[in-house]
């Protein structure tokens, strides 16, 4: 595990820190349970959470600490900088690796079908019309975890990003939604 190991890296190099792994549950019973947390004072110093929507559902500037004076903030893509920002405050850094989305597809189907492989939303919607009047399921998804129920948004984050810089704002605040957001 990852956590684990950087777990380890710090108290090696660090000895005279106190040092404790809290592997909390997933899905939504973790986001309630990391704002009850803040909210009562009781959180761990350092936490994983989401970017973006998500993590300023958090209250940021209230519960967290401001880390852009940090001299690790230089070699932080500037991408990531507005997810883990309210105004030119950063409170969080990225962990892990990059994820990326797709969508996967019967070629079968599309085969039979006639169907091009579709390279905007509006065509992969026609295909799903096309595929759902041969009498087949369009789109499956297992929805087992909470996330993935998000996968659309959080595999175009990016592209949204890039089109709307100022969407993460404007959605935290209720002045714009998925539903009538041009980008």
């Amino acid at each position: 595990m990852i956590l684990q190991t950087l777990v380890n890296a710090y108290k090696a190099a660090n000895p005279d820190i106190t040092l404790k792994l809290n592997v909390g549950p997933a899905g939504e019973i973790s986001v309630r349970k990391v704002r009850l947390r803040l909210e009562t004072g009781k959180m761990d110093d350092v936490f994983i959470y989401f970017s973006g929507a998500l993590f300023q559902s958090l209250n940021p500037t209230k519960y967290l600490v401001d880390l852009a004076d940090q001299p690790w903030q230089s070699k932080i893509d500037a991408s990531f900088i507005p997810a883990v920002s309210v105004g030119q405050h950063k409170y969080g850094a990225p962990i892990g690796s990059a994820m990326g989305g797709g969508i996967l597809y019967n070629k079968n189907i599309y085969k039979k079908l006639g169907l091009k492989i579709p390279l905007t939303w509006s065509e992969f919607m026609k295909n799903n019309a096309i595929i759902k009047a041969a009498g087949i399921v369009p789109v499956i998804q297992t929805y087992r975890d909470s996330w993935t129920s998000q996968f659309f948004v959080l595999a175009d984050s990016f592209n949204l990003q890039a089109a709307s810089s100022n969407f993460t704002a404007l959605y935290t605040s209720k002045q714009a939604g998925f539903s009538n957001a041009p980008a």
